[in-house]
């Protein structure tokens, strides 16, 4: 990813920060502010190291990047204190809360700041696969159950999604 496609979010996150500032009464930020974020190594992690480079010099504080699983950030993040030194970056929140019990409401206990990236999601198959559509795909699923792979955490869990929701048996 080039940094000059994240130039307007960093900008974007600090204008939403400074603005909060007259609202605080106090000067912020005044000590260093955590983007809590999934497992190092990914795209959301090599994103958000990205713009935690391009808001220190412009907040004055180390921004610093904090990897956890994704249910473990969702839920720290939920509990952290609302004073904007806890910031999250997750492509999975509302997809978690979607598969599993949690103890937060996506909408109701995260204020999202700004739109920080923006990225295409596929839905691929091998070529000798007959399905040339989803509507095909999803068909040929409950035609052969338990016969579905995917990759990455986050497809598996759209994947999986997908599939509750259209009744596709995956064990025979």
């Amino acid at each position: 990813m080039q940094m000059r496609r994240l130039i307007p979010a960093i900008a974007a996150a600090a204008l939403m920060l400074i603005a909060a500032l007259p609202a605080s009464g106090q000067q912020y930020p005044n000590r260093a502010v955590r983007i809590v974020t999934v497992a190092a190594g990914g795209g959301a992690d090599v994103s958000a190291r990205m713009i935690a480079q391009g808001l220190t010099p412009i907040l004055g504080q180390q921004v610093v990047v904090d990897n956890r699983a994704s249910a473990v950030a969702d839920e720290m993040v939920s509990k952290a204190p609302p004073d904007g030194y806890t910031l999250l970056l997750d492509t999975s929140l509302w997809i978690g809360s979607l598969l599993r019990t949690t103890t937060y409401d996506p909408v109701k206990d995260f204020a999202p700041i700004t739109q920080a990236l923006s990225f295409p999601l596929l839905l691929v198959v091998n070529g000798a696969v007959p399905a040339n559509s989803a509507k095909e795909f999803v068909a040929l699923a409950k035609a052969k159950p338990g016969e579905l792979a995917a990759m990455g955490a986050a497809e598996i869990a759209r994947i999986s999604k997908l599939i509750k929701d259209a009744g596709i048996p995956v064990e025979k």
